[in-house]
């Protein structure tokens, strides 16, 4: 499967169903993603997405570039305040 398949629903208030189709190795990047790039503190779903790749033997492939920070680019939830 080349298709990428995306669709979400509002299951109750404020509960959100969220199916993708992905090829393996878009899902291994998106892991890859998740495990390298997202603190878990902020989004604690992000490695909840994760555990269910590694449970379907899908393993994170690192891909993820920055032109300004390079590869180490950590992605954390804005602050509410500016230091």
């Amino acid at each position: 499967m080349n298709t990428t398949i995306a669709k979400a629903e509002v299951v109750t208030q404020p509960v959100v169903r969220l199916t993708l189709e992905l090829p393996v190795k878009y899902a291994a990047e998106l892991g890859g993603l998740l495990v390298h790039h997202v603190d878990w503190e902020d989004f604690p779903w992000a490695e909840v997405v994760f555990d269910a790749l590694v449970r379907a033997d899908i393993r994170g492939e690192a891909v993820f570039w920055d032109e300004e920070h390079g590869k180490n680019v950590f992605l954390r939830r804005e602050q509410d305040h500016h230091e």
